[in-house]
């Protein structure tokens, strides 16, 4: 072969080289435009993705603000309230007459929450009762009875108005102890209607003979006669001659009174 077409040759081949080299690169091109387009559009998908993501956040996010702002279920301003208020959880034995004064009002976990506050004359008054019982020796009685409405503020006799709102009933509550101990010897006087100065002749005498014995009915002779009757925290006075009764028993109790007047009570 001479030299020129030796050299022909080449140039053919280079040309071959080049050509194939061309359509190397220009694929390689397209498939990076592909491979790139591509690229972009997983990019979008996970923009896409992401703003989804952003919105469900930002959705919980709200509906977590509305759950933190609304009221809890179930709950009230008025859940604290306290029901007790105005009621008598220590309503006495029911020896009393009906729909008076607490017969008791035992409390040993710091008083009853319905038993009105004795106010700040509580302490500037003294109470005593001498009495002579079964024509016994006169006795000085200067105790609060041990139970009773108003023992956790008076430690003296004490002398009260009460008024039951069911049964209408009222009148003066009398009461005195021989000492401070529970189921002590004493009285319990329900004067009927007495609202002040006056003899009275109806009531219900009730005594405790410091035995477990309770005496007293509301047809029991009684003669309470007040003879001063002052505000809260000052005397109310005045004399007694009662014979409480139980079946065949009895008992007789006469005497004088000088008690405080306690704050009046208003019960069911």
């Amino acid at each position: 072969m001479t030299i020129h077409a030796r050299r022909s040759v080449l140039a053919a081949t280079l040309l071959l080289i080049a050509g194939a080299v061309w359509v190397g690169c220009g694929g390689a091109a397209a498939t990076a435009i592909v491979d790139r387009d591509a690229g972009t559009g997983i990019e979008a998908d996970g923009g896409s993705a992401g703003d989804a993501a952003t919105d469900s956040a930002a959705s919980s996010g709200d509906s977590g603000a509305m759950a933190d702002g609304a009221p809890e279920s179930g709950s009230s301003k008025d859940s604290g309230r306290d029901d007790s208020v105005g009621s008598d959880s220590g309503a006495g034995d029911g020896e009393g007459p009906e729909g008076s004064a607490p017969e008791a009002s035992v409390d040993s976990g710091g008083g009853d929450s319905s038993v009105p506050d004795a106010g700040q004359d509580a302490g500037n008054c003294v109470g005593s009762v001498d009495v002579v019982v079964d024509n016994g020796a006169l006795e000085h009685w200067t105790f609060e009875c041990a139970g009773e409405l108003y023992a956790n503020q008076y430690s003296s006799p004490i002398g009260y108005l009460y008024t039951s709102n069911g049964s209408g009933q009222h009148g003066l509550k009398l009461v005195a102890c021989r000492s401070a101990a529970l189921n002590s010897e004493g009285m319990a006087l329900y004067v009927d209607s007495a609202a002040g100065v006056g003899a009275y002749m109806a009531g219900t005498p009730k005594y405790t003979d410091g035995s477990g014995g309770l005496f007293g009915k509301s047809w029991d002779p009684f003669d309470v006669v007040v003879t001063a009757f002052g505000p809260e925290g000052q005397p109310i006075e005045g004399t007694l001659a009662v014979s409480p009764s139980k079946n065949n028993a009895s008992h007789t109790l006469s005497g004088s009174f000088h008690v405080c007047r306690a704050v009046d009570y208003v019960g069911p």
